[in-house]
């Protein structure tokens, strides 16, 4: 009887841990975009700094 009424909770748990994953992977792939547009940021605006210092 006891496993009859875990099995339900055991399987939400499941699928709550599942969807947590793919918010962490979603997470991850947001704040990697953000530090390549961060970068690509600095770095134009260092090669504008050097342009305009040659010119």
């Amino acid at each position: 009887m006891m496993s009859q009424k875990s099995a339900p909770r055991a399987r939400t748990i499941t699928i709550a841990a599942k969807r947590g994953d793919l918010e962490m992977q979603k997470a991850k792939i947001a704040s990697l975009f953000v530090q390549s547009l961060v970068l690509i940021g600095v770095t134009a605006m260092s090669a504008a700094l050097i342009f305009s210092t040659l010119l």
